[in-house]
């Protein structure tokens, strides 16, 4: 009898030590997802995991670390598993529709949807769950219906940037869509790596594979992006059609980003990332770059692979001191991008610009 009791006090006092350690993993990881270090959560979680397996919001924890690192998969199998541990918890079928909502998994996301609705889920109820029920129905192809989602989410979180983001790409307002891109730079949410990460998450994507047969409404409106606030709207719009009626017509992609600094990079590196992230016809090496960290003050025409026989980068250079840094060291950015977009687009219409032969025989600084 005592040789039992010492047993059961022994395995009480084994269990009692697990769960101490787990809560300390878990608490240690919340932190650390709330910090964006999505690495050492999904660690710490896996940790806590350890000392209690079946814990169905650790589980859902990971899921969600592993989802904001960009492992959808990952976070799908976690989500199920916590959902099959627990069905009537709504929060991880909430967790599971975003996460299939990011991969475009329209059929799996409506399932879910029905199972929220089945459940008496009411989503105004929300913010996030707002915001996730808006981007559903960006995926389902309902606009209004997105809408009204959206505004439900920034009415309940006014100060989000992500969620004005959202509301601005969904009314296709892009005045309203580059004030959303500023203020959620601007934000003391997202500091400077973060704000930066999320221009080149979020920016809209440019078309691949454009050519002369792709219907114009199937262009995307988006080539200008300005952290700084700095350009004038009705020039931006117009640099805007210059560069989109280019893409449709020669399909040379050109894209413009006008940061306050390189952060830390340096502008070969940040600029090659756009392009890159941007898909600047990144494939086909047949897109520029017009690089601006105004703080830093480097300015950089960068040219991909296939369009260097026709800009050189003693050329590229010339283009930058000609139209570019004349007008900017007088503070006037929406003149200089305008000129420079003006004689890209002569160039690559086949246009001899004097100005810039003489400047590329200089030697540069």
């Amino acid at each position: 009898m005592m040789f039992r009791i010492v047993l059961l006090l022994a395995c009480f006092c084994c269990n009692y030590t697990l769960a101490q350690d787990a809560q300390q993993y878990e608490q240690s990881a919340d932190s650390a997802l709330g910090m964006r270090n999505y690495d050492l959560a999904i660690s710490l979680y896996q940790n806590a995991l350890n000392s209690s397996p079946n814990d169905a919001d650790l589980k859902a924890k990971q899921g969600l670390a592993y989802m904001e690192r960009g492992d959808l998969a990952q976070g799908n199998k976690l989500f199920e598993e916590a959902i099959k541990q627990n069905p009537q918890k709504i929060a991880y079928w909430v967790y599971r529709l975003d996460v299939l909502v990011r991969k475009k998994d329209v059929g799996q996301a409506r399932q879910v949807v029905g199972e929220l609705q089945k459940r008496g889920w009411n989503p105004i109820n929300d913010a996030m769950m707002s915001h996730t029920m808006g981007n559903f129905y960006v995926l389902e192809g309902k606009p209004q219906e997105a809408h009204k989602f959206f505004e439900q989410a920034v009415e309940k979180v006014p100060q989000s940037p992500i969620f004005q983001l959202e509301l601005a790409k969904n009314q296709k307002a892009l005045q309203q869509y580059k004030e959303a891109y500023f203020s959620a730079f601007k934000s003391l949410e997202l500091g400077y790596p973060q704000a930066l990460n999320f221009l080149l998450e979020l920016r809209p994507n440019l078309p691949p594979g454009i050519t002369a047969e792709t219907p114009e409404n199937q262009l995307k409106e988006y080539y200008v992006h300005d952290l700084t606030n700095q350009l004038n709207w009705g020039d931006l719009n117009e640099i805007n059609k210059q560069l989109k009626h280019l893409h449709y017509t020669k399909g040379v992609q050109i894209g413009v980003a006008v940061l306050p600094t390189l952060g830390g990079k340096t502008d070969v590196e940040l600029a090659e990332q756009i392009c890159k992230v941007w898909n600047l016809n990144y494939q086909s090496k047949t897109g520029l770059l017009v690089l601006v960290a105004i703080e830093d003050k480097k300015m950089r025409l960068h040219v991909l692979a296939e369009m260097k026989e026709q800009f050189s980068d003693a050329e590229a250079v010339a283009l930058i001191q000609t139209y570019l840094r004349p007008a900017f060291k007088e503070g006037d950015y929406s003149k200089g991008l305008t000129d420079l977009v003006q004689a890209l687009e002569a160039r690559v219409n086949g246009e001899t610009l004097p100005t810039t032969q003489t400047e590329a025989s200089k030697p540069t600084e």
